[in-house]
């Protein structure tokens, strides 16, 4: 029974144990009774005295892959992995990035044609291939093998296959091949980033070969409305490679920007990727709560140990 299951992995996921029959029969009761939604549970296990122990004790639940399915609202089947306490536990709770959610939904119409690049195990391309329709069209990029098979699965499962096109490979400056590089004990599996180059290389580093493509190079139909772009400090090397693209389309980018990780893979600080941002013809803006705030005067001010998420605006739009 898929809600049962559902059940067992949250119980998995986040309190890191096996469900006990009560629990599981009580929440199955309250759900078939409508007393409670699935992500009402979620959040009450977040919320639990038992889940705040485990985050204080720094417990790793699941150190090697986990692949459960979960629901998007009662409807929208997401596969994730339990190994991912990041991206994959947010989409378990229901409430991944909200504010980012909010404005890709936002900006999104029955037919759009919509770029999710980095698109893990797809929060963001199943939402918005819901939500362009039939006649709308995603194009998710996600080079990193075992998740790309999660996004796979989820796509075909909710009968998504002819609406979203799975691009296996990373975006890039350049067609060819390169390395996908992570940490062997990271719980962030959306944490691995392109190597900058041959000698890059760390302690308990694990390696991914994988193909690189400009978007350029790719037969992406016009118009596209909407960019998400999130690719661990490798957004100048995308967008470079994309200069045909948003020449021609104009469209809006949600791009996360993370000093660290652009001084990291493109030997490039926030400044620089400013000014890159500048000569495509956009202009930078706050994301506040779903929506575009106001514009980004001093881009230094995005420089922090963690990313941020702007919203990138063609100074003209596409004529």
């Amino acid at each position: 029974m898929l809600i049962e299951a559902i059940i067992d992995g949250a119980y998995r996921g986040i309190l890191g144990r096996e469900p006990d029959d009560a629990g599981r029969q009580s929440a199955l009761n309250a759900l078939a009774g409508g007393h409670l939604t699935l992500d009402e549970l979620f959040a009450n296990m977040l919320e639990s005295p038992e889940y705040r122990r485990s985050q204080a004790d720094g417990a790793l639940v699941f150190r090697h892959t986990k692949p459960v399915c979960t629901l998007i609202e009662d409807r929208l089947r997401l596969w994730i992995d339990l190994a991912d306490r990041h991206v994959s536990l947010g989409c378990l709770a229901g409430d991944y990035e909200p504010s980012e959610t909010r404005f890709i939904l936002s900006h999104l119409q029955p037919g759009d044609r919509f770029l999710d690049i980095g698109a893990n195990v797809g929060w963001f391309a199943i939402r918005a291939a819901e939500r362009v329709g039939p006649t709308g069209h995603v194009h998710a990029f996600e080079p990193r093998a075992a998740t790309a098979s999660l996004l796979d699965l989820s796509i075909r499962e909710n009968g998504f296959d002819s609406r979203v096109t799975l691009h296996r490979l990373a975006l890039g400056a350049q067609d060819g091949m390169t390395r996908l590089l992570g940490s062997e004990t990271s719980s962030n599996l959306g944490g691995f980033r392109l190597a900058r180059d041959d000698g890059d290389v760390f302690d308990g580093m694990t390696s991914e070969a994988v193909e690189m493509a400009t978007l350029d190079s790719l037969s992406i139909d016009a118009p596209v409305s909407l960019i998400k772009l999130d690719v661990e400090g490798a957004e100048p090397l995308v967008l470079n490679g994309a200069r045909a693209l948003l020449a021609r389309d104009r469209p809006v980018i949600l791009s996360e920007v993370f000093g660290p990780g652009l001084r990291q893979v493109c030997n490039m600080d926030v400044a620089g990727y400013a000014d890159l941002i500048t000569d495509l013809g956009y202009r930078i803006h706050s994301l506040e709560n779903g929506t575009v705030g106001d514009r980004v005067e001093h881009p230094a001010s995005l420089d922090g140990p963690d990313p941020v998420n702007v919203v990138l605006i063609p100074a003209q739009a596409r004529g």
